[in-house]
C-alpha cells in the first residue's frame, strides 16, 4: 500500500520533508510495538508503511541532485543500496545479540529511537532543490501562474505518459519478481528450519546470506555501466537472469526431503545457502538500478 502512494506524496512534499515525517512514523509505530500486544498488526503494518516511501524520497533526492550526471546518478544509487544493505546486515548482528540480553520489547523500544536520528540528519543536512523550485514558482510571476493554470491534470497526464510507456511494463514485471527474490531473507530462515531441521538460532544467522549476495552484486554489477553497447548489456544481464533461475531451481530440489536426506544435513545446509546468495548476487543490481534509471528518463 506504502509504495502506491509514494510517489504522490514525494511530489506533493518534496522527498526531504517526505522522507522526514515518514522516519518519525516509523518511529512511533516501533514504540507502539514495544508497548502493546493488542495492536501489534497495525504496528507492523505501520512501520512497513513508513519504511516503503523513505528508499523512493531518497533516490528522488539524488535524482534530482545529480540529474545532468547519469554516471553521478548511477553511483550514487548504487551507493545508497549499499549503505541501506549494510543496515540491514548489521540490524541482523546486532537484533540476535541484543534478544539475547534484553526482552523483545526493550529491543523494539531502542531501535525506534535509530529512525529519530535519520530524521534529524535529513531534516538539517539534506537540501531538497526540487522543494526549493517548487515553491519558487508559487511565489513567481503572474506569467508563471498563468502558464500553470493552463495546464490542467499535470498529474494524470503524467500518469498517463508512464502506462502508456512499454517499458514501463517490462520493468515493473521484473522489478515485481526481483522484489520477490530480495525479500527472500524474511523466509529464508523457517526455510532453512523446515528443510534442513537445525537449530533455529542458527537459521536466522544464515539468513545473511542474502545480504552477502546483495552486497556482492551490487560491486560485481558496476560492470555493466563500463560496458559500450546495447548486446553487451543485455548478455550481462542474461547471464545474471540464468544464474537467478538457476539458483531458484537448487533452491526447490532442497526443499525435497528426499534430496536433504540423499545429501546430508550439513551438505544440505550448504546448499540452501549458497543458492540463495547466487539468486541474491543475480538480481541486486537490477532491483536497486533499473527502476531508478528508468524513472529518470521521464
Amino acid at each position: 500500500m506504502g509504495k502506491a502512494v509514494n510517489g504522490f506524496v514525494v511530489a506533493a512534499y518534496g522527498g526531504r520533508i517526505s522522507a522526514t515525517v515518514y522516519m518519525m512514523f516509523l518511529s512511533v509505530f516501533s514504540v507502539l510495538l514495544s508497548t502493546t500486544s493488542s495492536l501489534f498488526g497495525l504496528a507492523t503494518a505501520g512501520m512497513e508503511f513508513s519504511s516503503s516511501l523513505i528508499w523512493t524520497a531518497t533516490a528522488v533526492l539524488l535524482a534530482k541532485r545529480h540529474e545532468n550526471n547519469e554516471k553521478n546518478f548511477r553511483n550514487s544509487i548504487t551507493l545508497l543500496s549499499l549503505s541501506s544493505t549494510f543496515g540491514n546486515f548489521s540490524t541482523k548482528i546486532m537484533a540476535p545479540i541484543l534478544l539475547k540480553v534484553l526482552h523483545w520489547r526493550h529491543v523494539a523500544l531502542i531501535l525506534g529511537l535509530v529512525p529519530i536520528i535519520g530524521a534529524m540528519i535529513m531534516f538539517f543536512s539534506v537540501e531538497d532543490t526540487a522543494a526549493m523550485e517548487k515553491s519558487h514558482l508559487r511565489t513567481g510571476s503572474v506569467k508563471n501562474a498563468l502558464t500553470t493554470s493552463n495546464n490542467k491534470h499535470p498529474k494524470l497526464k503524467s500518469i498517463s505518459r508512464i502506462f502508456s510507456n512499454r517499458m514501463f511494463w517490462l520493468i515493473g514485471l521484473a522489478h515485481s519478481t526481483h522484489f520477490l527474490a530480495r525479500g527472500a531473507d524474511k523466509l529464508l530462515g523457517s526455510f532453512i528450519y523446515e528443510a534442513a531441521k537445525i537449530e533455529a538460532h542458527l537459521c536466522g544467522f544464515l539468513t545473511l546470506s542474502v545480504t552477502f549476495g546483495l552486497v556482492i552484486g551490487l560491486i560485481t554489477g558496476k560492470k555493466m555501466n563500463t560496458l559500450s553497447t546495447i548486446k553487451e548489456k543485455q548478455r550481462f544481464v542474461s547471464k545474471r537472469y540464468l544464474s537467478a533461475v538457476l539458483s531458484a531451481g537448487c533452491l526447490s530440489l532442497c526443499a525435497n526431503r528426499s534430496f536433504g536426506a540423499l545429501i546430508g544435513s550439513n551438505l544440505h545446509v550448504l546448499t540452501i545457502t549458497l543458492a540463495s546468495c547466487l539468486m541474491a548476487s543475480s538480481i541486486s543490481f537490477q532491483f536497486y538500478q533499473f527502476p531508478a534509471a528508468f524513472s529518470s528518463k521521464f
